[in-house]
């Protein structure tokens, strides 16, 4: 059984999709999926319920997730969840002994999605006069912080991840605002502003392609152009925003959020952590593009 603060739950197996093709076959694994929310995001998770151990741990964010019924089953067991912002699709199967269930699991599952959508665009109206008078007392514009998830070898598309929308930029917020960071001491004295230092990245922005993928990630008024990110790098907000981040990292709490992103499983690991599963995924998005000239 999931815990008492479960949404929605029922009985579910995986399916994996064949290598090389687009046929899924079930994994005979006895599960239970369930939903919750845990610091103001919506969680859907699925345990083994042989062994306990829970193995999917994704977070659903408003009007980014859906459920639906795989047309090619025969039986409509099958279901898929996907996601708007990349081209992650898991598959599952229903073990619910009874059958007349599975449409109101569908329906459940959708709904939670986007009752939680629906709670977002209430926040944002209550929001929207707070973060016009922000504006206006901001000296200079930063980055967004989805320019750290922005895929990290530009034109590339990794399966798992991307720049963030706005919708989960509003969520990412929630989580830093949220973090409990341990009064323990932290894991390493590394942190992001002395590594993204404005003279390791001054010699990037010489790239077209680096700047390309940053200018999304600037306000619309602004005029997007390499010289201005410059500007943006040597900023007190900047080197601020970096610290804070590096404290989140710290707190180990990013972790499920960090590796739904397309990030590696160590990626909530520390600044280490997050810097290597970085690195990691520039090596792989490069070899995917030098596989896909040959």
């Amino acid at each position: 059984m999931a815990s008492t603060s479960a949404l929605l739950e029922f009985k579910a197996g995986r399916c994996f999709r064949q290598e090389g093709t687009d046929i899924v076959k079930p994994d005979p694994a006895k599960g239970l999926v369930y939903v919750e929310e845990q610091d103001e995001l919506l969680h859907f998770f699925w345990k083994d319920r042989t062994t306990g151990e829970v193995e999917d741990d994704l977070i659903l964010f408003p009007g980014d997730a859906e459920m639906v019924s795989v047309p090619q089953c025969t039986t409509g067991r099958v279901l898929m969840l996907q996601f708007k912002s990349s081209s992650q699709k898991l598959f599952y199967w229903l073990q619910e002994r009874k059958t007349d269930r599975d449409e109101v699991i569908l329906f459940q599952v959708n709904s939670l999605i986007q009752q939680s959508a629906d709670d977002d665009e209430a926040d944002d109206i209550h929001m929207d006069e707070d973060v016009a008078m922000e504006t206006e007392e901001t000296p200079a514009a930063p980055i967004a912080p989805s320019a750290a998830f922005a895929p990290a070898n530009p034109g590339s598309s990794s399966s798992g991840g991307g720049a963030l929308t706005s919708q989960q930029m509003d969520q990412l917020r929630h989580v830093l605002a949220g973090i409990q960071v341990p009064q323990a001491a932290p894991r390493s004295n590394l942190r992001l502003d002395h590594v993204l230092t404005p003279g390791s990245i001054g010699p990037l922005l010489n790239n077209p392609a680096i700047c390309a993928a940053l200018f999304p990630h600037l306000p619309e008024s602004s005029e997007r152009t390499p010289e201005e990110i410059q500007a943006i790098v040597r900023t007190p907000q900047f080197s601020q925003a970096l610290v804070s981040l590096s404290t989140a990292l710290e707190s180990g709490q990013l972790g499920p959020l960090l590796r739904q992103f397309g990030l590696g499983p160590n990626a909530g690991d520390g600044v280490e952590g997050f810097l290597s599963a970085i690195e990691e995924q520039a090596k792989s998005d490069q070899a995917n593009n030098d596989q896909a000239k040959k």
